[in-house]
């Protein structure tokens, strides 16, 4: 568990340096929980931004890709 008296914690300004703000801020308000605690680790900071993102904007350019070879002009 992280406690930032036995010196256990995740400076925030490392993960910036390390990933960027914009993958950081999306691992976080994704990881936000309303009702509990929540675990953060870099290994699922990396995974989520790489599956959800990268996915999602694959998911993006195949479906453009698609509709653009579909038009006739």
């Amino acid at each position: 568990k992280f406690s930032k008296i036995r010196g256990v914690f995740v400076d925030p300004r490392d993960a910036v340096r390390a990933y960027g703000p914009d993958a950081v801020r999306f691992y976080l308000s994704s990881l936000a929980l309303e009702t509990g605690d929540s675990d953060f680790s870099f290994e699922r900071l990396v995974a989520t931004n790489n599956g959800v993102l990268v996915a999602t904007v694959g998911n993006f350019i195949n479906r453009t890709l698609n509709l653009a070879k579909g038009l006739t002009f």
